[in-house]
């Protein structure tokens, strides 16, 4: 059985598209009292042999072009200039949702850039920890007017800089007038919480955090400390599923205001560490994490569906072990021992029919059951008063945030149920990897699926927009879906492209046009997809960078887009680049050579390339050097 099960390898076929799917909701309610969090959490570590088969931000954005068409007006609006020396036309950090903003490295309100530098880990370098004030006009006079000794990404709401820094702190700075930035308020995350995510909307922040319970006293606890004050959270503002799930972290959703960093709301939920991934619409926080599969019922499964190869008592003692009080490990443990003494019991003719058959059989099973032992749990919390409005599970692991998207009251989400296999001792399943596309409903009930997107493959990069979905799998060459939502009910996909390398970033670029960033062979890779005809995607122009890597892989902050100039900009290890796709043709327009480029802004006609050295400054109408400066 040991040696078959080390050579299974599944040969999924396709399901079709409109397969029904079982229920997929889950039920929550909260705890009464610590005594009924720790009956829980001994209930959730019997089920503690699990699979973490998690990936893991990438590129869906909420609404139309329309919305995305606004975005780029409203981006173009500025901060709100106050006097003559502000911008008229500023540039803001490339986020997923419209008016939701996403903290990063760089920010500007119009007349002065922000710019937070790498954290150094030499000692002799600690004094680079900072995060400069610029000065931004004219270019030609650019300076540095303060510095902070915090380094983070940050939001700058109003005249206030809030700083997620170093060991689990964040900290409020007023910036506004000549004044030196002044620390107004700090919170520190207590030892078992981590930050997870955090939006800037209506001037509140939205953080989420991790809390990794303390199974002796799992509540009440204390996630944060304000003002020296312990901020807690009892039990009885703690969701769960009422079907008990493996369980070791809670999370939390706070609003806080950005001006005093004062807590106003708080609420919990219990969850796993793994694969945390959070989207946020004006209406509802879903934040999604990994939910173990049943992997017991799966290789018991496997087995029970094969009686005819094993004696009846030993199906009779496999189906007692499941309902024994002990936890999965030592059921697994005693269900290898019962197949090994079976196998010692064969002769070698036996066996090996043994093992040819389990081979064979074990394919068909793990194609109708390879979606069990991987999911995804997701929560909606609304806005407006984060009160937990629904949970559930779907099949497979969210590359990153851009795997979720909100459009008209429902969820869209791109998995890949992956394909490394299932481990634990003694024991080993292949499967290959799978990708769907699912649509819940307000009330998280799925009501939609595509299924099997890049066999044997996973999700590289995803962008919702609209009725429309753009999806990119990898494992060899590069299939570049076009997906037909317009049917909640009955997605579909509408074409496909396969091209060599992969997109890992995808962005719409004016009409009918989405551009990929990504690799082939090693290098850089920019394409510009033609989506005109949705049947028919097709590759229209691309260009192969000498670079290696991009930040933009890492991070979607990293891009800039300019539509009044028809140029975007991203940053490379060698330098930053500026490309036109003007008259549909990418055209690389200008190289900036400078050392650690991280981000690019604009203010009025200004581009400014801004790197751990310093910036440089370009007119956008003849790409002549206005303005430099190093620090």
């Amino acid at each position: 059985f040991i040696k078959f099960l080390l050579g299974v390898r599944s040969s999924i076929n396709r399901f079709e598209a409109k397969k029904s799917v079982p229920e997929n909701k889950i039920k929550m309610q909260k705890f009464s009292d610590v005594f009924e969090f720790r009956q829980y959490l001994n209930q959730a570590e019997k089920k503690g042999m699990f699979f973490y088969g998690g990936l893991g931000m990438g590129g869906p954005m909420e609404g139309d072009e329309e919305d995305f068409l606004a975005q780029q007006a409203f981006m173009d609006q500025g901060a709100g200039a106050k006097d003559r020396a502000a911008a008229q036309r500023v540039s803001s950090t490339n986020v997923q949702v419209l008016n939701i903003d996403e903290p990063d490295i760089v920010k500007t309100d119009g007349e002065n850039i922000y710019f937070s530098r790498e954290r150094r880990i030499l000692p002799l370098l600690e004094e680079q920890e900072e995060t400069l004030k610029i000065k931004a006009l004219p270019p030609e006079r650019a300076n540095v007017l303060a510095k902070i000794k915090k380094s983070g990404e940050f939001f700058l709401a109003k005249d206030t800089l809030v700083i997620f820094g170093a060991e689990n702190k964040i900290y409020g700075y007023k910036t506004g007038g000549e004044a030196e930035p002044e620390e107004s308020w700090k919170i520190e995350l207590k030892d078992r919480t981590v930050k997870v995510a955090s939006r800037l909307y209506n001037d509140k922040i939205y953080l989420v955090t991790r809390t990794y319970i303390d199974q002796r006293s799992p509540c009440p606890f204390e996630p944060l400390i304000i003002k020296g004050q312990g901020i807690e959270v009892g039990c009885d503002k703690i969701y769960h599923p009422r079907e008990v799930v493996p369980t070791d972290s809670t999370y939390e959703v706070m609003i806080i205001d950005p001006f005093s960093g004062e807590l106003e709301k708080v609420v919990s939920f219990v969850g796993s560490m793994v694969s945390q991934n959070v989207y946020m619409s004006e209406e509802s926080i879903y934040i999604a994490y990994d939910y173990p599969g049943d992997i017991l019922g799966l290789i018991t499964g496997i087995v029970g569906e094969n009686s005819d190869l094993m004696p009846n008592s030993l199906i009779e003692r496999l189906e007692k072990i499941k309902d024994y009080d002990l936890g999965n490990s030592a059921k697994m443990a005693e269900i290898q021992e019962m197949l090994e003494k079976q196998l010692r019991l064969m002769d070698d003719d036996e066996r090996l029919r043994f093992e040819n058959e389990m081979t064979n059989r074990a394919k068909e099973y793990m194609r109708k059951h390879s979606r069990e032992y991987e999911k995804t749990g997701i929560t909606k919390i609304s806005v407006k008063d984060l009160e937990i409005k629904a949970s559930a599970a779907v099949p497979g692991s969210l590359l990153n945030q851009f795997s979720m998207d909100e459009f008209e009251g429902n969820l869209r989400l791109a998995t890949t149920v992956r394909g490394q296999g299932i481990w634990m001792p003694g024991l080993n399943l292949e499967t290959e990897s799978v990708n769907d596309v699912y649509v819940l409903d307000g009330k998280m009930k799925l009501i939609g699926s595509i299924r099997d997107l890049g066999f044997d493959e996973r999700v590289y990069s995803a962008r919702f927009l609209g009725d429309k979905g753009y999806l990119v799998t990898f494992k060899e060459i590069d299939p570049f879906f076009v997906m037909d939502l317009s049917d909640a009910k009955n997605p579909r996909v509408e074409g496909e492209l396969k091209i060599p390398g992969f997109s890992s970033y995808l962005h719409p670029i004016g009409d009918d046009l989405i551009l990929g960033i990504g690799r082939e062979e090693n290098k850089v890779k920019v394409s510009l997809f033609d989506v005109s005809s949705p049947e028919n995607p097709r590759e229209k122009s691309k260009y192969i960078l000498d670079e290696g890597w991009s930040q933009i892989q890492n991070t979607h902050h990293a891009f800039l887009q300019d539509l009044k100039h028809e140029i975007f900009f991203l940053p490379g290890s060698r330098g930053g680049y500026i490309f036109s796709w003007a008259k549909d043709e990418l055209k690389l327009i200008k190289a900036v050579s400078q050392e650690e480029v991280k981000r690019a802004v604009y203010l009025d006609d200004y581009l400014y390339v801004i790197g751990e050295r310093g910036l440089r400054v370009f007119n956008e109408n003849d790409w002549a050097q206005a303005g430099e400066l190093g620090w």
